[in-house]
């Protein structure tokens, strides 16, 4: 039996807590379960609730200075268009920027909000944007999905700035090409923003709804 004082035992007590509090349960009953029933069942009392031990904590990510050479991985998640997490084949984790876009926020944040003052919209709308654009990147990379990670440098957070290549085709180009991203200058290759241009031309993806507000994001 796991020791209840335990650190994780605590968090994950915590958690199955929660959980159960919005099923209205009283909290005395949820106290005696979470504390008892982890302590002698540990993570698998956890599982009952759709929950993994550690979950909430802080996700660790293999530093971007480790990686010098293409690699093969497979994606995990998308944060949003320009942002993902994807597994090496020997199982270690990489956060990931986009080198060259840059996608429209998805998550309000005060980014997000920043961007929707400037350019003249709500928050939601600017936050429907991103999860358009974040739709659409999952086109390319659900979950299990096999990429070719090609490192360009270290950005911000420890995060591989990297080109993705997905069944051949730059992924990045492609968001800019298909209307869900603009350029990011610092760091784009020429190609992008002539693609930039043309999606602006043909009205694709984004531009044939919200073209004002693309054309603010993209300035």
């Amino acid at each position: 039996m796991r020791k209840l004082t335990d650190p994780k035992t605590i968090f994950g007590a915590i958690q199955v807590f929660l959980a159960n509090k919005r099923r209205g349960l009283p909290a005395a009953i949820l106290a005696v379960l979470a504390f008892l029933g982890f302590g002698f069942f540990g993570g698998d009392l956890l599982s009952k609730f759709g929950l993994t031990e550690g979950q909430g904590q802080k996700q660790s990510f293999v530093n971007a200075a480790a990686f010098k050479e293409a690699f093969k991985a497979k994606v995990i998640r998308v944060s949003d268009g320009d942002t993902l997490v994807v597994e090496t084949e020997d199982g270690q984790q990489v956060k990931i920027r986009v080198v060259g876009i840059d996608t429209p926020e998805k998550f309000v944040t005060a980014k997000l909000k920043k961007d929707a003052a400037e350019c003249g919209v709500s928050p939601e709308l600017m936050s429907l944007l991103g999860k358009e654009a974040s739709k659409h990147a999952h086109e390319y990379l659900e979950p299990g999905k096999t990429v070719l990670v090609v490192p360009e440098g270290q950005g911000k957070y420890g995060r591989l700035i990297a080109r993705i290549v997905v069944d051949g085709k730059d992924y990045g180009l492609q968001m800019i090409k298909e209307g869900y991203s603009c350029v990011y200058e610092q760091s784009a290759p020429p190609e992008y923003k002539e693609a930039l241009e043309e999606a602006k031309k043909n009205r694709a993806g984004l531009w044939k709804d919200y073209y004002e507000v693309m054309e603010c994001l993209c300035k």
